[in-house]
């Protein structure tokens, strides 16, 4: 398999015929590293790095592999990197990277070859700007300097969330067929602020009545704006404000001392599913939408 086809085999075990014959196409040895739960095969020097996860972490990040050889320690391909410190040194890889990407592409030519528009742009502390992008069942991550020239790529097996909500995001048409508009007082009702409270006045220290009130009109403001999407037949509107709002309950949590741990997560995660289906906006059993965006 040539080396820029690496990407076809994210899924697929260790143990794959194809995968050895990358490793010889990028000449690294196949000595994997053993870790809790992944394994890495790395080439320092060349700057590849390939992770690889255990069946229970694959099941439960990204669901069944493409393929299995069996055996309780088989790994599956999760993850690569090729980062050479090309700042620095600006020499090329000695081998087609996945997607004909070439190190010193701009922003314009990267997306050109991935095929894709970036769906989201960020700044990095050892880069100036990342661009991801999700291309079939990957999701890549390209690194520029200031110039705007490709310094790194890292490309990844989508998650199982990710995917879901890529599904979700393809059947808005229908969805908005099915949204009406939810009372304000049932999404108030089922706001899992009050019960804070209460724990805060029985003397959990999490709590104080200002983290407690901030996250209260951040999902106030969530409701009415779920509210006014639904009135307007809008799923995408309604996708787009829970991201929104579990982005700005991750600054609220870094701000305010990391107050929203395990229950308040499960709570705040029963919320926006709640509130959704009293819209209309119905979240398959097991899936959790805000998965892909909070940091909490």
């Amino acid at each position: 398999m040539p080396e820029n086809k690496i990407t076809e085999l994210l899924g697929q075990p260790l143990q794959h015929p194809d995968m050895q014959a990358a490793l010889d196409a990028m000449g690294i040895a196949n000595e994997p590293e053993d870790s809790i739960g992944w394994v890495e095969i790395k080439d320092e020097k060349q700057g590849i790095f390939l992770e690889f996860r255990n069946r229970n972490s694959m099941l439960f990040y990204h669901g069944e592999p493409l393929s299995s050889f069996g055996g309780k320690n088989e790994v599956f391909f999760y993850e690569m990197t090729f980062d050479n410190d090309f700042g620095t040194k600006k020499r090329q890889f000695a081998f087609d990277l996945p997607y004909k990407l070439m190190l010193g592409d701009d922003g314009e030519t990267v997306a050109r070859k991935i095929g894709a528009k970036p769906h989201e742009k960020i700044t990095g502390t050892d880069y100036s700007f990342g661009w991801w992008f999700v291309k079939d069942d990957a999701e890549i991550l390209t690194a520029f300097d200031e110039s705007m020239k490709l310094l790194w790529c890292r490309i990844m097996l989508i998650s199982k969330s990710k995917k879901k909500n890529r599904e979700l995001k393809a059947s808005f048409k229908e969805i908005n067929k099915k949204l009406t508009v939810p009372p304000k007082e049932a999404i108030a009702a089922i706001m899992p602020t009050d019960k804070w409270r209460r724990r805060m006045h029985e003397g959990e220290a999490t709590f104080t009545n200002e983290n407690v009130t901030v996250a209260e009109l951040v999902l106030g403001t969530f409701g009415e704006q779920l509210i006014n999407a639904a009135r307007d037949k809008k799923a995408a509107n309604i996708y787009t404000t829970v991201k929104k709002t579990i982005k700005a309950l991750n600054g609220l949590n870094k701000k305010h001392g990391s107050f929203i741990e395990t229950t308040e997560r499960e709570e705040l995660v029963d919320f926006i599913t709640q509130a959704l289906g009293l819209a209309g906006y119905n979240i398959e059993v097991g899936h959790d939408i805000t998965e892909e965006w909070r940091e909490w």
